[in-house]
């Protein structure tokens, strides 16, 4: 049976009877619904990994023995504590929580769900070794992820077919508006539009899809086209009419979503902040604190430090084959601005040494350029027979697909 949306929002079927939720082709088949079920079927899941790690690990260190009875306490402890702790994450939130959220999210609840058996079990009196909870964690991890990873897909895929889409109503029909219908209408983003509601400051324009109403009346909207989701276009709402919009949705338990208008922001950087009876969304500086600067300072040194150690035998035959192949330092060095503004940068030599000649002096000047540039030796370095023989071949394979020089 066909349905037509009018100018004013009533939908109607082939034969001009009105249409209320209860005829959506959707009605008991709400996303909503399915997204509930979902995190039911994780927290099984959860449960699955914790319980099959503890197996897993016991069989590895006592075989096929029985069981003792502190093992089987710990059992029985373990998943109420393991889905307890994921819960407190809110990782069972699939609708609400990014995949990167949610990876940090499990490698930090399974590490205080583990900590959480081992005092449990020291309360219970049970003999468990570092090694065993060691075990125990990396492979409830493990696990973890990979079933976690098993149902993003699946979310993902549903959402592609349109069976985890929410209805969205999107109110603002400006220029942010006709955005978020654009943006919301690509399958695999889990909304549908069905159409937009007209604000005061937002005369009505037109857009993709049907305005099927005004803030005043999105109760009726609400339920008229069966929406589980609004999405508020902030720059297209008054206060006054956000606080309608937020009391239209409470009364008809619907989710509300407010566009931030801050594109290519980092949600780490994010922070919401009540000021009085405004809600502000608070933008954390770029540049690191005093201690954040410390732990990557620290963290770059011991990188760097084992880096050096590992790669010294390799540096060391480097260093022999271009001393051996040909004539000059196995070392250059150039001026390279680099942090606080300091001028200095050394390497393996990969072309000649000394300054370029007049051939060289006359291709700089037709590129516009002079032997003062720091980046001569690159340009040297790319012209045949200026490498030495022992970095050649390396030197060949990285920059394949580069423009020749000309020759002098």
């Amino acid at each position: 049976m066909g349905e037509v949306t009018s100018a004013n929002g009533q939908r109607t079927d082939a034969g001009s009877r009105v249409l209320t939720d209860s005829d959506s082709p959707l009605a008991g088949q709400s996303a909503l619904r399915r997204f509930r079920r979902i995190s039911a079927a994780l927290l099984i899941s959860d449960a699955g990994c914790v319980l099959g790690s503890l197996l897993v690990v016991q069989r590895l260190r006592h075989g096929t023995a029985i069981a003792s009875m502190d093992f089987l306490g710990v059992l029985a402890l373990a998943v109420p504590l393991w889905v307890a702790v994921f819960y407190s994450f809110r990782l069972y939130r699939i609708k609400q929580i990014s995949a990167w959220e949610e990876f940090r999210g499990i490698i930090s609840a399974s590490a205080v769900g583990i900590a959480l058996i081992m005092i449990c079990a020291f309360w219970w009196s049970a003999a468990l070794s570092r090694v065993w909870l060691g075990s125990t964690w990396a492979f409830a991890l493990l696990f973890e992820l990979i079933v976690r990873r098993m149902w993003r897909w699946h979310v993902r895929r549903s959402k592609r077919l349109g069976r985890l889409a929410f209805r969205t109503l999107i109110i603002g029909t400006n220029e942010e508006g006709e955005h978020l219908s654009r943006t919301l209408s690509v399958p695999v983003r889990g909304f549908v539009p069905v159409g937009h509601i007209a604000t005061s400051e937002d005369p009505p324009n037109s857009v993709e899809w049907p305005i099927v109403g005004t803030v005043g009346d999105l109760e009726r909207a609400i339920s008229s086209h069966a929406v589980e989701c609004v999405f508020v276009a902030s720059t297209a709402v008054t206060a006054r009419e956000m606080v309608l919009v937020s009391r239209a949705c409470r009364k008809t338990n619907v989710e509300m979503r407010v566009s931030a208008n801050l594109p290519d922001i980092l949600t780490s950087r994010l922070a919401i902040q009540p000021i009085e009876d405004v809600m502000a969304v608070s933008v954390k500086p770029v540049r690191l604190s005093g201690m954040q600067a410390l732990a990557k300072r620290s963290f770059d040194l011991i990188v760097a430090a084992v880096a050096l150690i590992l790669t010294l035998p390799l540096m060391a035959v480097i260093a022999l084959a271009i001393r051996l192949t040909s004539e000059g330092p196995v070392l250059f060095r150039q001026p390279r601005v680099t942090k606080d503004g300091r001028n200095h940068a050394a390497g393996f030599r990969s072309g000649p040494e000394g300054k370029p000649d007049r051939s060289d002096e006359a291709i700089l000047q037709a590129e516009g350029r002079s032997s003062s540039d720091p980046c001569w030796p690159v340009h040297k370095a790319l012209q045949p027979g200026r490498t030495p023989p022992a970095l050649q071949r390396h030197q060949g394979r990285h920059e394949s697909g580069r423009p020749e020089a000309p020759s002098s």
